[in-house]
């Protein structure tokens, strides 16, 4: 969902509501930049729980998800397939032949939590928070 927000006669597309969150506060962030949740909530959109990435952070921040996210899959039973043009394949534990395709770490963060739910979720809160949120359990965790 993308969002337009303007200020000061300045029109901007915001994508995320924490950018829109933070550019309510802040400056809008500069390119390459990376408005992220200091609990790792991304649902608490308080201004004093968003902090703003520098590329390299948002980054680091990335491939730590990613590690955290793949580990998830495989522990089900699952394999991951990393394509050159950076989209994933999960091969289900079954050996089915309908696998799940995504582009992205947010497409691997969503079919890792498609397989939470499908090995019977359940859990404490804090598991099923850690779960359904990939990035901001890592990046609580990295705090």
């Amino acid at each position: 969902m993308s969002y337009e927000y303007t200020a000061n006669d300045d029109t901007r597309q915001v994508d995320a509501a924490e950018d829109l969150v933070w550019s309510t506060y802040n400056d809008w962030p500069p390119d390459g930049h990376r408005v992220s949740f200091r609990d790792g909530n991304p649902h608490n959109l308080a201004i004093d729980n968003l902090e703003l990435l520098t590329p390299q952070q948002a980054a680091a921040l990335d491939i730590q998800n990613e590690r955290t996210a793949t580990a998830a899959i495989v522990r089900a039973g699952h394999k991951v397939r990393v394509f050159r043009d950076g989209t994933y394949f999960v091969v289900p534990a079954d050996g089915g032949r309908v696998g799940y395709k995504c582009s992205g770490i947010g497409g691997l963060i969503a079919i890792a939590q498609v397989v939470w739910e499908l090995n019977g979720g359940g859990g404490t809160t804090t598991q099923r928070q850690f779960a359904t949120n990939s990035i901001g359990a890592t990046h609580a965790a990295r705090q």
